[in-house]
């Protein structure tokens, strides 16, 4: 099976979901495990986080993303990075 991380800010989630659904792999999404409760949650603290915090946990969620991903990922993935991330 195969968990692919959905962001409105990544515009290729959808057409890769239905690529791997279209060969009868599963696809996970991460927000099948999380409750609406703890999304609600964690946008109110994340809320209440100063403009250093937030950028250093986009810094971390980045970080964690890229020591996910294998070599040939890591080089796509640097613009996709960039582009997609910068705030």
């Amino acid at each position: 099976w195969i968990v692919l991380a959905s962001t409105s800010l990544v515009p290729c989630f959808s057409p890769a979901a239905r690529m791997y659904e279209s060969l009868g792999v599963r696809v996970h999404r991460y927000s099948d495990y999380v409750s609406a409760r703890d999304r609600e949650a964690a946008r109110a603290k994340y809320a209440q986080m100063s403009a250093e915090e937030k950028a250093a946990v986009r810094k971390a969620a980045q970080q964690k993303k890229l020591s996910d991903l294998n070599t040939m990922e890591r080089v796509g993935q640097e613009n996709d990075m960039r582009r997609y991330m910068s705030y």
